[in-house]
């Protein structure tokens, strides 16, 4: 194998390897910050009062007000990147931190953990992809012994 050839493959380990800590990285800070809140938070029944369709075209996002055990009033609209089916009017309940109200999720698995799902996806088929060029740079190498292509019982015994 050529030194282009070799540099090229090393380049299809690297570059999954790299994007793959790339996806890794906001999904694990996004679940600290959710374990955090969890820890943390308080809880809250709050109100569909309207979804806001210019921030996403898909679904929308739902806007939520809500009081905190102190009385204060929240509005918040909340991040839903996959569209959630909220209905203006809806109960839902929130869980916020106390000292800033307006760091809140809505609790369901979908309003806790939709921002680290795709991530955390993307990086599973980047780790994926490395893994299987780094085996397969592997094998292409181990199999060309002077010319000929070895059968995977004879590169066993080498």
């Amino acid at each position: 194998m050529n030194q282009q050839a070799q540099t090229t493959d090393r380049w299809k380990i690297i570059l999954p390897l790299i994007l793959g800590v790339l996806f890794v990285a906001p999904a694990i800070d996004e679940v600290m910050k959710i374990r955090m809140l969890l820890n943390s938070g308080h809880t809250a029944i709050g109100k569909v009062s309207a979804i806001d369709r210019v921030r996403r075209k898909a679904g929308g996002q739902p806007v939520v007000e809500f009081r905190t055990d102190e009385g204060r009033r929240v509005k918040k609209t909340f991040d839903d990147p996959l569209g959630g089916s909220y209905v203006i009017g809806e109960q839902v309940m929130v869980l916020y931190n106390p000292a800033d109200p307006l760091v809140s999720k809505i609790i369901s698995i979908y309003g806790l953990y939709s921002l680290t799902v795709l991530p955390l996806t993307l990086a599973l088929v980047s780790l994926s992809a490395a893994v299987l060029f780094y085996l397969r740079s592997r094998t292409v190498g181990v199999k060309r012994q002077s010319g000929q292509i070895l059968s995977v019982a004879s590169i066993e015994k080498h």
